[in-house]
Order: C-alpha cells, then structure tokens, then sequence
C-alpha cells in the first residue's frame, strides 16, 4: 500500500503542490538520502526546489520552509519554473553540484498550448552549487542556541564545528554530561572557558 513519508509542515502554504522529488544520495556517503521536491505555487504560478533528508528512504525531514534552489530574478531565464535532477556531484574544486532546469515561463505558461498557441520550450540546464557540508545548517539571524542529540560515550580528543558567521557574530560551545534527571557543565569545557569562534571554517 501506498505510504506517506513526506508531507507539508505548519508554515507550508496551502496554495503548494509538490511535484518531482530530485532524489540522490550524498556524494561519498550513499547513507545519506535527499529529496529535492520541485514545489508548484498555485498562488504564484510559479516552481522553486525545496530540500529533505532521509537516513533510511522512510522517514523523511525537511530542511527548511524556505526552496533550496531559488527562481532566478524577474526576466532571467530561470525566474518562472525550475526542476531539479537526480545525481549529485562533487565538481573538481570541491563544491557539490546538483542539475536543475529551469524556464523564465510560469508553471502554466510552460504547457504547450494551455493557452491556446503551441509554445516553444525554453528550458535550459544548469548546476546549483554549494560548498561541501554547506546544504543545511541551524541559523540564528539574531542570537539563538541549540543542543545537540546525546552522542552516549564519547572517546574522541576533538569535536569539529562547521560555522559562518557575520562580523559581529560568533560561535560558542560547551560540552555537559548527564547529571540526575538533566545536565551539568562538565568543568573545563564550559561557555565561559570557551574561545569564541568568528569567521567561515
């Protein structure tokens, strides 16, 4: 029987249709499964890509309420309806690399003879890029926090963070431990023996 693994969430608009799945696993890691839903506007008349990650092909997340591959400005020649392609890459300087379509027609204006004339198509390919473990990530526009799941024993000798953040902006992490029904700091590693990070690494 037909199963539902992924559906609108709460700031979905009512007004979304959601169209082909753009599927393809992350570049060196096949564990990792991604959806790259083309979503029709029928307010707008208009397609964006959106993006969801899976572990197992079954529970599916979505990464943002935002598109992922956005319609180009008014005019250019991906500013009414876009795809994306199964398949993503690593290009040769590191970045991934997913292949979209994309037409400056609206989703309506891009059916041939929906409004009477046969219409040339006018789709034309390109990569959306992103730099390597840059597709999603937490953002705080303002100051925010968030926690990580419980990792259970921990025996490395480094945790890596993968940030960007604005001039003014910064990073600051601390390490707890179970302690009774919730957490503590453990000594050594809290926020205030933390050295901020600022920049983009």
């Amino acid at each position: 029987p037909a199963e539902v693994v992924l559906a609108a969430g709460p700031l979905d608009s009512l007004a979304a249709d959601y169209y082909t799945n753009g599927h393809t696993r992350y570049p060196d890691d096949p564990s990792i499964s991604l959806l790259f839903p083309a979503v029709y506007h029928r307010d707008t008349d208009r397609v964006d890509v959106h993006f969801a990650v899976s572990r197992n092909n079954r529970a599916w997340s979505w990464m943002s309420s935002k598109p992922i591959i956005e319609l180009g400005v008014p005019g250019e020649w991906d500013s009414g309806t876009i795809y994306a392609g199964p398949d993503m890459v690593h290009l040769s300087d590191g970045r991934l690399a997913l292949p979209y379509a994309g037409t400056e027609r609206t989703h309506n204006e891009a059916h041939p003879g929906y409004y009477g004339e046969p219409m040339e198509d006018t789709f034309q390919l390109a990569w959306a890029t992103w730099d390597d473990g840059r597709l999603a990530g937490v953002e705080a526009t303002e100051r925010g926090e968030f926690w990580s799941n419980n990792l259970g024993t921990f025996d490395a000798t480094q945790i890596e963070i993968n940030a960007r953040t604005p001039r003014h902006g910064k990073v600051e992490v601390a390490l707890l431990e179970p302690y009774g029904r919730g957490t503590k700091p453990i000594p050594g590693y809290t926020f205030e023996d933390c050295i901020p990070f600022s920049g983009d690494a």
